[in-house]
């Protein structure tokens, strides 16, 4: 579930699974007009948070190319690099979950820009290598 939270005026992302001890009560509220088709592409794994939208680039492998799809639609802005990669662009709020969305395809992506996201894979990389280490 998405909603605005009024106290800081900010977008939340609540798991309508975790939530506990709902009560029906008598306050209303206006709606406000929300282009969600607009918003999810920049939200990865539910992360919203206070970061603002960035460009990110990203170098993807072929095989890929569906899953891109699914994610981006048809129109998502893409370029052919050679006959194994491709690379897109988008926006997107560069958080924790953007993180863990790009570390799920492994070696099959790498990010080109911008520069702290590549910082902050790197980072993450290194703490599982850590772990990882006999």
């Amino acid at each position: 579930m998405i909603g605005k939270y009024i106290k800081t005026n900010e977008i939340r992302h609540f798991r309508v699974d975790r939530l506990r001890e709902v009560e029906e009560t008598e306050i209303t509220f206006e709606a406000e007009k929300f282009d969600i088709k607009s918003y999810m592409p920049s939200v990865f794994n539910m992360y919203g948070g206070e970061t603002e939208e960035e460009i990110v680039r990203i170098k993807v492998r072929n095989k890929l190319i569906n899953v891109m799809i699914d994610r981006f639609g048809l129109s998502m802005d893409m370029r052919i690099i050679d006959d194994k990669w491709f690379e897109i662009r988008f926006m997107a709020k560069v958080n924790e979950g953007l993180v863990k969305w790009v570390l799920e395809w492994g070696s099959e992506v790498e990010v080109i820009y911008p520069i702290s996201l590549r910082h902050s894979l790197r980072d993450e990389i290194q703490k599982m290598a850590e772990i990882y280490k006999d």
